[in-house]
């Protein structure tokens, strides 16, 4: 009753907690998911998965409870019930293969690993009821050197994963850090150079009408005339221009630091080719 109790729960809010696959800023998407104040007391049953798979805490209560409360008590042989246990154990492996629910990769494979194991321990089971083991001379010591074999490979397999994976946390944790005032500069205009260009295009508009045989003059920039205040206006001008010229010298400096130059790429091995050919 407390599955569906939880997917009553979930369903309710589906339309919060659906974000479909593929969608432009998904990962934004369900980090505001999951700072709903409106979900926090279901955050625990969907917080880990997918933006579709919203549901998948209660079929994997389900599933558990499958291997755990009802395949023992499916049939009386355990021939049998060894054999249910490995079916039921590749669904489970080619499911979590090809879904993949969680939204960390990592914890996907962590996934397939369990269910291979499971399906190595009802296959062992098999073979004891079916007296495959004794045909390889294997008795009972060397049945139980074996799962216990399995399961300290995988988790030595597991302990490497880990490891593997927080060596990548800590290496793109030394990459970043805070951008200083020239990056932040150089970042700046890079992003707001389209909206330069726009601006541009805007004003050719305001002061020019196309016509069907040309192009007609519409409106002139207001231009200053001959004071004391114009002199002024142009030196702020000039000094304006050296500042952004100077700034441009440092962008353009800090590119070159941080940019590959086409000479320092060498190409080592040839993947593939793509759109915008080989790669």
């Amino acid at each position: 009753l407390i599955p569906i109790t939880w997917f009553l729960l979930l369903y309710k809010h589906k339309h919060e907690l659906h974000v479909p696959l593929l969608s432009q800023n998904e990962e934004m998407l369900l980090n505001e998911r999951d700072s709903k104040i409106s979900l926090s007391h279901l955050k625990f049953l969907f917080k880990d998965y997918k933006g579709t798979k919203w549901w998948f805490e209660v079929a994997e209560m389900y599933r558990r409870i499958m291997f755990v409360g009802v395949l023992p008590l499916f049939t009386p042989s355990p021939s049998k019930r060894a054999s249910l246990g490995c079916m039921f154990a590749i669904a489970s492996f080619v499911y979590f293969r090809e879904e993949e629910p969680f939204r960390e990769a990592f914890t996907n494979k962590i996934a397939c690993i369990a269910q291979i194991t499971i399906l190595l321990t009802f296959y062992t089971a098999l073979s004891i009821g079916t007296g495959v083991v004794i045909d390889f001379g294997m008795g009972d010591l060397g049945i139980g050197l074996f799962l216990v074999s399995i399961n300290i490979l995988v988790f030595a397999l597991v302990i490497v994963l880990t490891w593997s994976r927080f060596q990548k946390i800590q290496m793109e944790q030394q990459w970043r850090r805070p951008l200083t005032t020239q990056e932040l500069y150089v970042v700046q205009k890079v992003m707001m150079e389209e909206n330069e260009n726009e601006r541009e295009e805007s004003f050719e508009g305001s002061c020019f009408n196309r016509e069907s045989d040309g192009i007609e003059l519409a409106s002139l920039p207001s231009s200053s005339s001959s004071s004391p205040s114009s002199s002024s206006s142009s030196s702020h001008k000039r000094k304006q221009r050296r500042s952004v010229e100077e700034k441009d010298v440092i962008a353009t400096e800090i590119l070159n630091q941080n940019l590959l130059q086409p000479k320092d790429v060498v190409m080592t091995k040839r993947v593939g080719a793509g759109a915008f050919g080989e790669v």
